[in-house]
């Protein structure tokens, strides 16, 4: 694609790794000089080494893009290896993470200066060079939470502070348009980034879905395998896929899908629309002894493939379907997942207990 940026100077803030490193190489791929601007020397110096092994212009700055001064060296460092910045990617960590109890001021200063103070002072560093020549593109990449903030994950300040930056955002496209500069947010969601990718390995692997030949889990439980995945790799996974996946609800003691939980796993499934995997995650209650638990949360799974085996006519759904169990026998979830992820009984109460005993079910379109 030419998108007729040749010989642009683009400065991507954050762009040693992820969506920021996604970014410097679709600019050299476009012909742009690319100044890649992060806080550690080892990821960048790898990051610039693999945009120039592509054939593209590429240099690292060591520098911290939340601060005045680091923004200042960064578009320092990319006047003097080129010229100054055309393109502006503002791309850094939104902040401290906390619930609004939890958090204090100094943690809601933080997100301010990381999502408003910086996007103001970096605008402010590459504005008039753009201004000058009459065009220019700054683009923030920001979260889709500004339209409805994540309930389950604790970012109040990040919440709130991201929601600034978009309204920043707004303010100088309105402003700086006629001057032939443009001003967009990016709210993105689930990106398959490198760390994501690598806990889907991870848990792929797990799950017997790594090759033709791979075991499918780590214990045979009836006709089906089961893998363990635990809590810091279940949020990883599942806590962007909030809009593609669903809660499935089960009675007290019972694996039995009713009619609505059926329902709702067959609209999951038929929406994944070519989507390379797609995920079990049973629940165990922390009721009761830890062998039933875990065999009940087995049973359960199965119950959801087996309703898969039945009603879809795909004739590869050992290569597709993951199943996991999700922690230790005790491991519980928040009642936050009743507000944020569908469920198959939106009629009934969805309380901590009943989240406690269902099946996560997603689809993952991300390949390795």
């Amino acid at each position: 694609m030419d998108l007729g940026i040749s010989g642009k100077v683009a400065l991507v803030f954050g762009g040693s790794k992820g969506i920021g490193l996604g970014c410097a190489h679709e600019f050299a791929r476009e012909g742009c000089k690319t100044v890649i601007a992060a806080r550690t020397k080892a990821t960048i110096d790898d990051a610039v080494a693999e945009v120039q092994a592509a054939g593209g212009q590429a240099v690292g700055i060591s520098a911290d893009c939340t601060s005045k001064d680091g923004i200042a060296n960064a578009v320092r460092a990319a006047t003097h290896a080129f010229a100054p910045p055309d393109i502006l990617i503002f791309n850094v960590d939104s902040g401290p993470k906390g619930s609004f109890l939890e958090v204090d001021d100094d943690t809601f200063a933080a997100a301010n200066t990381n999502n408003v103070m910086a996007f103001r002072w970096a605008a402010q560093a590459v504005i008039p060079h753009m201004q000058a020549q009459g065009w220019g593109r700054i683009l923030t990449i920001g979260t889709n939470s500004v339209k409805a903030p994540h309930r389950k994950l604790a970012r109040a300040a990040q919440n709130t502070y991201r929601v600034g930056a978009l309204a920043l955002s707004k303010t100088l496209s309105a402003e700086l348009g006629p001057m032939g500069i443009t001003v967009n947010t990016l709210g993105t969601g689930a990106i398959a980034t490198p760390q994501f990718k690598e806990v889907l390995a991870r848990v792929v692997q797990a799950c017997g879905l790594g090759g033709q030949d791979a075991r499918r889990g780590c214990e045979p439980v009836d006709v089906r395998s089961f893998a363990a995945i635990s809590d810091d790799d279940f949020n990883a996974l599942f806590d962007p896929l909030v809009k593609r996946g669903a809660i499935v609800l089960f009675d007290d003691n019972s694996d039995k899908l009713d009619d609505p939980a059926k329902k709702l796993i067959s609209e999951r499934w038929d929406e994944r629309k070519g989507a390379r995997y797609f995920f079990i995650v049973a629940r165990a209650s922390k009721r009761g002894a830890a062998n039933y638990n875990e065999q009940l949360s087995q049973r359960r799974a199965n119950s959801v493939f087996f309703h898969l085996e039945e009603t879809s006519a795909d004739k590869e759904l050992d290569k597709k379907v993951g199943m996991l169990w999700l922690g230790s026998q005790y491991a519980q979830l928040k009642q936050d997942y009743c507000g944020t992820w569908t469920h198959s009984r939106p009629g009934k109460k969805c309380n901590d207990e009943a989240i406690n005993r269902s099946a996560f079910v997603s689809w993952v379109d991300c390949r390795l």
